[in-house]
């Protein structure tokens, strides 16, 4: 399950950051990069021992340069694909692109992906026997 937290929604996300720590800019160094638009929440529960599945491949319909994904808890497993207009501009630069990526983010980790320009989808890793895996992250676009 997903929600996105717009503008107008100062509280809610005050709250939410006084039980969940949420950056402003992910810490890589690039105090430069600017933050906008919605938060994004990203929750999901798998007590299956196989893979539970988000959507499917997609690209976003997006006007920003990308999207910093941070795993708050859990893990989850990423499929990226380079979409074409991405691989004309990665050529036209001789830097060479795999057909397909694996990341999975765990706890802590963050990804930077320009969604627009990457397909993607996304799964929540099974459960060992007898538990659940639980999924949670925070996401805004800059």
């Amino acid at each position: 399950c997903s929600f996105v937290l717009q503008d107008g929604a100062d509280d809610a996300i005050a709250r939410l950051g006084d039980r969940v720590s949420l950056p402003v800019t992910p810490d890589a160094g690039a105090s430069s990069i600017r933050t906008e638009g919605p938060h994004w929440i990203f929750f999901g529960r798998n007590a299956g021992t196989s893979s539970l599945p988000g959507r499917n491949e997609h690209t976003d319909d997006v006007d920003h340069d990308g999207t910093f994904h941070l795993q708050t808890a859990g893990a989850k497993k990423w499929f990226l694909r380079p979409t074409e207009a991405l691989r004309e501009s990665c050529d036209a630069v001789d830097v060479a692109l795999r057909e397909r990526y694996v990341v999975t983010a765990e706890e802590g980790d963050v990804l930077a992906i320009d969604t627009r320009r990457w397909w993607h989808r996304t799964e929540i890793p099974g459960a060992e026997a007898g538990g659940s895996r639980t999924s949670a992250s925070y996401a805004r676009d800059f």
